[in-house]
């Protein structure tokens, strides 16, 4: 789909692209401009990050067992972390459902698929956890000081029988890889998306100062805008694959704030879900 857009010079500069990338792809820059919303957003991209390197050692371990990924300190120190941030992201899924409850701000849609992603990710790091804490309640000599979440889930599960905990634990694991994989696969169909196409749009992002607007030549040019998918540029269509939904857009677009029909949030959405229905006989001007 990017392909068949129109060419577009985003490959200068690698240097710069590569710092805006760390800046705020990873370090997550411009996410505090609403301080509630961008608190809970580094709780879950956070463990996101974290969580990355349990998912391939849970997979290999799956495959090859007793497989250690990171062994002796190092896989000490990551124990700690992981069992640190799972509880940290399962805080940032609570606010942000309590935002979407309760304090939902109006540029904020309510979707049936934002709520099924904050189920998946919850549901994620509540199987891991418990997991591990009947993995340890069946064989408590794996304890450790450097998982103390998982050892407080042990010590509730302790004094059950051994045919229950490790029912408990095969049963669990078997969920967590299930949502694991049902993730992986729904991602681009999904709002989520943008957690894989945010990094390489971060990284060829306009570099030219904010507000410059592109010449257009109106003696030359047949047509002016875009009709059809095709006159757009490869980048605007990652644009639309890499949405959130979050509505920024809305805050400050003249028509939004005036109650004119168009609706930038809803023309984007619109736009990233027709690029997704690869299997739909779409006619564009239509959709459009």
């Amino acid at each position: 789909m990017l392909l068949a857009g129109a060419p577009e010079p985003r490959f200068d500069r690698i240097g710069l692209r590569v710092w805006k990338t760390l800046e705020y792809a990873f370090a997550q820059k411009r996410m505090f401009r609403d301080p509630y919303a961008g608190f809970f957003h580094i709780l879950i991209f956070g463990g996101f990050l974290v969580l990355t390197v349990r998912t391939i050692a849970l997979v290999i371990e799956g495959l090859v067992p007793g497989f250690v990924l990171l062994p002796g300190r190092l896989g000490n120190v990551y124990t700690l972390v992981k069992d640190v941030f799972e509880v940290l992201t399962l805080l940032g899924v609570g606010l942000a459902v309590f935002r979407r409850a309760f304090a939902r701000p109006k540029r904020l849609d309510l979707t049936w698929d934002a709520w099924l992603i904050l189920f998946l990710i919850a549901l994620l790091m509540v199987t891991d956890l418990l997991a591990e804490g009947a993995r340890v309640a069946l064989a408590p000599e794996l304890a450790t000081p450097w998982a103390p979440v998982v050892a407080a889930i042990a010590g509730a599960l302790a004094g059950r029988a051994p045919a229950t905990l490790q029912a408990i634990y095969e049963s669990v694991w078997w969920v967590h890889l299930a949502d694991l994989l049902f993730f992986g696969n729904y991602l681009p169909y999904s709002k989520h998306f943008h957690i894989i196409a945010s990094i390489p749009n971060i990284f060829f992002m306009s570099l030219e100062p904010m507000g410059r607007l592109v010449k257009v030549d109106l003696e030359g040019s047949e047509r002016f805008g875009a009709s059809r998918v095709e006159d757009l540029t490869w980048k605007q269509m990652l644009d639309g694959y890499t949405c959130t939904e979050c509505g920024r857009c809305r805050v400050v677009c003249p028509t939004a704030l005036t109650g004119k029909p168009l609706d930038p949030k809803i023309f984007i959405v619109s736009f990233s879900g027709w690029q997704r229905a690869e299997d739909e006989a779409l006619d564009d001007e239509t959709e459009w």
